[in-house]
């Protein structure tokens, strides 16, 4: 329990000397989550991200791929919005693992109006669009602190957005470890977010989380159970919370649901999960659902991760 502690604490003191102050935040899309699997569990994830999404949820998780993996996602935001990610896992024996990620977000062409002279009208004048990307390069591993197992991962990433003809750009951080206590019970820590928009007064939104996650692979035969809870604390907000579980049947089926607390636009989220082997190769295709509040519409997210090659031994557990 002491590890536990001072696990937390070392995060927590990290968190406080990255975030200073609240101040401005820059590039807010970066706080869209990436990977329906995550958005199913109510992006409970810090402490049991172990695919491809890791990248984004906490980069230690990464550690935990054995085999290469790539993985893709869709997701229809509110408003009409796209938003797309890539990645992939590279596992090196005795190395650790690499991986690479990208992230694109378009809002469509948005009416632009002008007020009149007397301000009680708007009249359109063209149309503007909103896009935004992100290039992220992680690295993580597993160490052996006292006889248990510690995953230890790192991001580093080039943001950029523009808007009406004006663009601006940013180079940040993001930090995570897992922390095995057990068999199935694992916590986790990442921040996210580190660094500072580059052409203007303002940081990028930075996130600390802190969580658990327990797995019960086999309260039956055939069937398993993860369930995971975070605590989110937003440079600039109130602190949140998100709730999630997982169950899967025969390793291949998987019903998701979560709940956020303390979000202004959502709260329930819902997701499922069908994954094949064939030859070796796993293919695994997920899709979420989370309705907005305040009539906002609803987000859906559609993930495709592939995972294929020989698994390797010196790194974390084969999932499939």
């Amino acid at each position: 329990m002491k590890k536990v502690i001072l696990f937390a604490i070392a995060f927590a003191v990290a968190a406080a000397v990255f975030a200073g102050g609240a101040g401005t935040t820059g590039m807010n899309y970066m706080r869209i989550g990436m990977g329906a699997r995550a958005e199913g569990m109510g992006e409970a994830q810090v402490a049991i991200a172990d695919n491809v999404d890791a990248i984004y949820w906490n980069p230690a998780g990464l550690a935990f791929v054995r085999k290469y993996e790539v993985g893709l996602m869709h997701l229809v935001y509110w408003q009409g919005i796209s938003y797309e990610s890539a990645g992939a896992v590279i596992p090196m024996r005795n190395i650790g693992v690499f991986a690479l990620g990208g992230t694109f977000i378009n809002s469509g062409s948005i009416d632009k109006t002008v007020e009149n002279s007397s301000g009680s009208n708007y009249t359109l004048d063209g149309v503007f669009n909103y896009s935004a990307y992100s290039a992220q390069v992680s690295y993580a591993n597993k160490f052996i602190l006292e006889g248990q197992p510690v995953f230890l991962g790192g991001t580093l990433k080039f943001v950029g957005d523009g808007i009406d003809g004006t663009s601006a750009v940013a180079i940040g951080a993001d930090i995570g470890g897992i922390y095995v206590l057990g068999k199935n019970l694992l916590v986790g820590a990442a921040i996210s977010n580190i660094g500072t928009v580059l052409n203007e007064n303002a940081a990028m939104p930075l996130t600390m989380r802190i969580g658990a996650g327990y797995r019960l692979p086999g309260f039956s035969e055939g069937h398993s159970l993860i369930l995971a809870a975070d605590g989110v604390l937003p440079i600039d907000a109130a602190i949140k919370a998100n709730l999630g579980a997982e169950y899967g049947i025969n390793r291949q089926i998987f019903l998701r649901a979560g709940y956020k607390l303390n979000y202004d636009l959502e709260s329930m989220t819902f997701g499922a999960g069908y994954r094949m082997n064939s030859n070796g190769t796993v293919y695994e295709i997920d899709y979420a659902f989370a309705p907005g509040l305040e009539d906002i519409g609803s987000t859906h997210r559609i993930s495709l991760i592939v995972r294929f090659g020989s698994p390797l031994t010196s790194v974390g557990e084969e999932k499939d």
